[in-house]
């Protein structure tokens, strides 16, 4: 479907039937669009053929609510002309800000996790994450580098509490 995308004509975009998606393209500038999900959040996208690309794809540019319609525009048509010269537009892996959290410890991202998710949220097994953090997690990983810990560390901390006759604790 292809309409002259205005902020009035964007706004009045409604949610996608559920688990369904569906875009609108923009009459003005070719290969711009918004993607509207089952949720009703809308994106603004760019769809292309890119260098190293047999097929077009679609490239997220930004949030409707976190980027203007002008801004948005004008980054569609700076990566098209890109791709015309060859240069792929960055994904959104590729737009991500590097990680921060270097040198936090598990026992740090565990209290935050418990701080900012479970007790917020009132959950009914609020006592009982707290319980299995501060006995399974914290005295083996605590003072560990918490991007050191891997899936094998996972793997291993889930086979001593089953090999320890909790089967069920350890799902």
């Amino acid at each position: 479907m292809r309409r002259i995308l205005t902020v009035k004509a964007i706004k009045a975009l409604k949610p996608a039937e559920p688990n369904k998606r569906y875009d609108v393209a923009d009459a003005i500038v070719p290969g711009f669009g918004v993607r509207v999900n089952d949720k009703g959040r809308k994106t603004y996208i760019v769809t292309s053929r890119f260098p190293g690309k047999p097929h077009s794809t679609r490239r997220l540019i930004a949030d409707v609510r976190a980027m203007d319609l002008i801004k948005a525009c004008d980054q569609a048509r700076a990566w098209l002309l890109e791709a015309k010269g060859g240069v792929a537009p960055p994904t959104v892996k590729q737009r991500m800000p590097p990680q921060t959290n270097k040198g936090e410890t598990f026992a740090k991202v565990a209290e935050r996790f418990l701080g900012q998710h479970v007790i917020p949220n009132k959950l009914r097994s609020a006592l009982e994450i707290e319980r299995v953090i501060n006995r399974e997690l914290l005295p083996r990983w605590g003072k560990r580098e918490f991007i050191s810990i891997r899936r094998r560390d996972v793997a291993r901390l889930l086979d001593d509490v089953e090999n320890r006759g909790a089967p069920v604790q350890a799902d």
